[in-house]
């Protein structure tokens, strides 16, 4: 059983390059804390007088649309200002794009953060300075929603398609079982304005707008395999889904520059037969990425 919070503690405690840079309590523990930090005078500290630099975390499980979050991890860190600059971008490196799974909640997946000095909380804490990062928490719900869905045909798809020379899979495609920390990139199929096209009494014919989303921390080897992706997606066939077909519109359209997590770097529009409606909305459609106005390019179908 863990929670959100204590994936978070462990993994800041796991990472040397921020245990090393914190003051200590309980003997030898770093000074990473849930919500709240101890008592000046409590006994936990190894050192009184070496209190910080120390690191707060507080999830606020509250969705904001305008952000496209479903959470918010606040990571307050608190030290003398010439100590922050370096904590932070250890904190940063441990944190920003992670996935995690806590228990009874879809995986999730941490972004970039944004950090400035936050003199309130230096003045609360009666220290010298402050810095609080503010990371954008997304779900990303793993359970198939229609029935057969083209979001696990898309999946196995990618999974026999984008192989190496040995066929091992070059990309990880079940959210439940995402691994940041592995050199694969991860997939995952967004549906979106979902328009259902015609109804009979033991199916429904569906159009749907489909995002791929290729996750990963390293900037390079994400667009490098969006683009592989597109590249094999236009020059591949209707797939087969269950008894039937997802048709794939073409040309796609591709914007290898765009918010993996809230736009996808692959679109397209597709048509699909299913035997029941949707079973549960998913998350992160909500949102478009605004405020930037990125090139896109369309991949041609193959001739």
């Amino acid at each position: 059983m863990s929670t959100l919070e204590e994936l978070v503690y462990d993994r800041l405690a796991a990472s040397e390059a921020v245990t090393a840079l914190l003051a200590q309590v309980d003997t030898d523990k770093p000074a990473i804390f849930v919500e709240q930090a101890p008592d000046s005078s409590s006994k936990r500290w190894v050192e009184p007088a070496e209190q910080t630099p120390r690191v707060v975390l507080t999830v606020q499980r509250i969705e904001d649309p305008a952000r496209g979050s479903d959470a918010t991890l606040l990571v307050d860190l608190f030290g003398l200002s010439d100590a922050l600059p370096a904590l932070s971008a250890a904190v940063q490196a441990a944190l920003s794009g992670v996935y995690f799974h806590p228990t009874s909640e879809p995986p999730l997946a941490i972004r970039v953060p944004s950090a400035m000095p936050d003199p309130a909380l230096a003045a609360y804490a009666s220290i010298d300075d402050a810095l609080a990062l503010s990371f954008d928490v997304l779900a990303v719900p793993p359970a198939a929603v229609f029935a057969p869905d083209p979001v696990t045909t898309l999946q196995e798809w990618a999974a026999d398609t984008l192989v190496d020379d040995d066929d091992k899979p070059q990309v990880q495609v079940d959210p439940s079982a995402w691994d940041a920390d592995e050199a694969l990139p991860a997939l995952y199929c967004s549906l979106r304005s979902q328009r259902l096209l015609k109804r009979w009494p033991t199916k429904f014919q569906w159009q749907a707008e489909v995002r791929l989303h290729l996750l990963h921390r390293d900037v390079t080897t994400r667009e490098a395999m969006a683009r592989r992706l597109a590249q094999a997606l236009a020059q591949t066939p209707d797939l087969r889904m269950g008894q039937g077909w997802l048709t794939i519109d073409r040309p796609l359209v591709a914007d290898f520059a765009a918010d993996p997590f809230r736009t996808g770097q692959v679109s397209f529009t597709a048509e699909f037969w299913t035997a029941k409606p949707p079973s549960a909305a998913q998350k992160i459609e909500r949102v478009e990425l605004s405020g930037q106005d990125l090139p896109t390019v369309e991949v041609p179908a193959a001739v």
